[in-house]
């Protein structure tokens, strides 16, 4: 079944000695927007993953702007960001804090952020992104608080502590939660991002599988994410596992390819794929359809390439065999000692034939696509 992961953002605001500078986050669609006021001169931004120090793009960037954002910022389990006035040598540091909790779905699951206050009018709404409004309001003297689908845990109601239970979890249940006395000051405050997890979709098994032997074929093994809220799905990289003949083969590429052989034709090929521990369901079986001209022709009944016989004597039939894919063009033809060639069949199967004094050969002729043709012949010595 599904997973359920919470991120849980904290805003903070800093004061610069002497002067003002209050330091703003916003979670908008998987990125953090960070702002700041009072800007009268360039400001230096850093920020890193601060589980290994792994930078991320924009450190030791300089900006002319009151705005700075980090994209795809669930990729990183915390964003630390120093802002630097010119002319000053102090850092100003906020270190933005991820934190995840699992579950499965129909389960429950909690939710919870530290708010910068606990308004006055004693009324603090909650805000769901994905269903864009209001979920549920929180009244510091406990009024109206019988909900269903969300338990309110914190007590007293009017702590800056909120924390509340998700129950039955659903895929629609997946984006960013967050509060404050309206929605401009929610913007700006605490939130957490719900991701509901689900396994991928059934793959679909994508290339030409029409190849000549000899050549490469590429088969894609096509699935995609399941997992809420889209801005989380997009960041994540598949896992994948090859099958032939339901026998699961060392590829873990999302592509398998192959040389092709006339083999080829017996397998049957198929895939999963995986996101962590969720794998999707296997993909419908496909075969690969070697392309190939004859490596030779053979006769059926025939032991020896020369037929004796009198004249006005039969002999045959005669089946020209050849393995080709698609069929190849057969013809048999019929020559003379006159050197006439008489074209006598268009298929595999030469009936019998009528030995004729002046006959010298019956030649099995195949063609196939581009290549040159192809020839056997049974000489014919024909007696009085």
């Amino acid at each position: 079944m599904p997973f359920i992961f919470v991120f849980i953002l904290f805003g903070l605001a800093w004061h610069i000695q002497g002067e003002q500078l209050d330091i703003y986050s916003k979670f908008n669609d998987g990125d953090v927007i960070f702002t700041w006021n009072n800007v009268s001169s360039t400001y230096h931004v850093f920020n890193r993953n601060t589980t290994g120090n792994k930078l991320i793009r924009g450190y030791n960037k300089t900006i002319n702007s009151t705005e700075y954002t980090v994209r795809k910022a669930l990729l990183y389990d915390s964003i630390y960001i120093k802002v630097n006035v010119p002319g000053k040598d102090d850092f100003y540091n906020i270190t933005y804090e991820v934190t995840k909790v699992k579950s499965l779905i129909g389960k429950a699951v909690n939710v919870s952020w530290t708010a910068s206050y606990f308004p006055k009018s004693g009324i603090y709404d909650v805000y769901h992104s994905k269903k864009n409004k209001k979920i549920f309001q929180i009244r510091s003297n406990g009024e109206n608080m019988s909900l269903t689908k969300y338990i309110y845990n914190t007590r007293p109601y009017s702590s800056e502590n909120i924390s509340f239970e998700i129950t039955n979890i659903t895929m629609d249940d997946a984006g960013y939660y967050n509060g404050g006395e309206h929605l401009t000051a929610a913007g700006s405050g605490g939130g957490v991002v719900l991701i509901v997890k689900g396994k991928p979709s059934k793959p679909d098994i994508i290339g030409d599988r029409n190849v000549e032997e000899n050549e490469y074929v590429e088969l894609t093994c096509f699935s995609q994410s399941t997992s809420a809220p889209d801005y989380y799905s997009k960041l994540l990289t598949l896992s994948y596992t090859w099958f032939v003949n339901d026998t699961k083969i060392n590829i873990t590429s999302r592509t398998l390819i192959l040389n092709v052989t006339k083999d080829l034709k017996y397998n049957r090929y198929s895939c999963t794929a995986t996101e962590k521990d969720l794998t999707s369901d296997k993909s419908d079986g496909v075969r690969i359809n070697p392309l190939y001209g004859p490596d030779g022709i053979t006769f059926d009944t025939l032991q020896t390439d020369t037929v004796i016989g009198k004249e006005c004597a039969k002999v045959g039939p005669y089946r020209c065999i050849v393995d080709c894919n698609p069929s190849c063009e057969i013809t048999w033809k019929r020559t003379h000692l006159s050197g006439q060639i008489d074209v006598i069949s268009n298929k595999s199967h030469l009936p019998r034939q009528q030995l004729k004094k002046d006959m010298t050969s019956l030649i099995c002729e195949v063609k196939w696509n581009y290549q040159t043709p192809i020839q056997k012949t049974i000489r014919l010595d024909v007696q009085s």
